[in-house]
């Protein structure tokens, strides 16, 4: 964990450190550019060890080495990357994962920018909620996630155009982004009691229609899915257990009145709709690696809900007591899920640039 740890506080310095110094805004962007090129070597460079799913995608980075393996399946954007990497630097693999990452963290950031001024917190939630790691294990839905991160962006400004293109570029790199077309649709401009009501209604209605709606997404976007409405142990309680709790902050937390109210609506809706494959999958006894990985494209609103409630507490000894017992929930909860979940620890530097 010493690595990961490592790389927290480096991101923290670079960013906190830079803004700080009260910099111009050279200053501020060099800070932010050291983190960037920190995140995206530190996930660019590790063993094919780290990340359970890892190791699968050398295998297919080693087999697929033709442009006609690009339209093998439907996820052409992520082909066409393995491929062409692959002709390119004749298969050595740390140079697709370094494509990744910086995809992934190169949305993630541009998002920041676009949709929020607390721009250092923002990128610290990106590694403390898990949405940096995520694509260590899953590296095509990480990706597609990252994209569908930006599309935010048009969805609260309610850009149509934008917002759908960019689903559907995602979508190119793992199907299951079209999960996120609807909630266009969805999102509200007001969020109360209501709306959990709504939510809860979402969580009854899935666990009722679990078996059909996997057979569905089955036979409409792949196989895969038909594993997931098995009997299985489950899993991801604890997982599932911190978003409830992250959310239930959040909605206590939304600005009823004032300049963030809408934008923030929108973004709690879309992480509280995110909450019912989430719950579902545990109550459903699912495999975890399925549907509550779905829960990917809805939670990493929160990155941009943190700064605004944080905000909204008066400054004094409530903030700094408050601020204390978030950091301390957010700290374990990153040490827990990176030292235990998906094969993240111990960290290592791939045996192709260090044998």
């Amino acid at each position: 964990m010493i690595p990961y740890l490592a790389l927290l506080a480096s991101t923290v310095c670079a960013t906190f450190g830079s803004e700080a110094l009260k910099g111009n805004a050279r200053v501020r962007s060099a800070g932010l550019w050291i983190a960037i090129s920190l995140l995206v070597m530190f996930q660019g460079l590790r063993s094919t060890s780290i990340g359970t799913d890892t190791g699968n995608y050398k295998y297919m980075y080693d087999i697929v080495t033709t442009t006609q393996s690009i339209w093998v399946s439907t996820e052409i954007g992520y082909n066409a990357l393995n491929v062409s990497l692959s002709l390119l630097t004749g298969g050595y693999f740390p140079a697709l994962q370094i494509a990744i990452s910086a995809i992934v963290v190169g949305f993630y950031c541009i998002g920041i920018v676009k949709m929020t001024s607390y721009r250092s917190m923002a990128l610290l939630l990106f590694i403390f909620l898990g949405a940096y790691t995520f694509s260590f294990n899953a590296a095509r839905q990480g990706i597609a996630v990252a994209v569908c991160f930006l599309a935010l962006h048009f969805l609260v400004r309610r850009r149509a155009g934008p917002y759908f293109a960019l689903v559907g570029f995602s979508a190119l790199f793992h199907y299951s982004a079209v999960v996120v077309l609807p909630l266009y649709f969805l999102s509200a401009t007001r969020i109360d009691w209501r709306f959990l009501v709504w939510v809860a209604i979402g969580i009854v209605a899935m666990m009722a229609f679990f078996q059909g709606a996997v057979e569905i997404s089955a036979a409409l976007l792949n196989d895969r899915y038909a594993a997931y409405a098995g009997n299985h142990a489950g899993g991801g309680e604890v997982m599932v257990l911190f978003l409830v709790v992250q959310g239930g902050i959040l909605f206590w937390l939304r600005p009823k009145s004032g300049d963030h109210e809408t934008f923030y609506a929108r973004l709690l809706g879309v992480y509280l709709i995110g909450l019912v494959p989430a719950v579902t999958s545990v109550f459903a006894s699912s495999n975890p690696s399925g549907i509550l990985r779905l829960n990917a494209y809805f939670s990493h609103a929160a990155i941009l809900l943190w700064p605004i409630a944080f905000y909204r507490i008066k400054a004094g000894e409530a903030r700094a007591a408050f601020s204390f017992g978030i950091v301390c929930l957010m700290l374990s909860f990153f040490y827990m899920t990176t030292s235990t979940f998906s094969n993240l620890a111990p960290y290592d530097i791939s045996s192709e640039i260090l044998p």
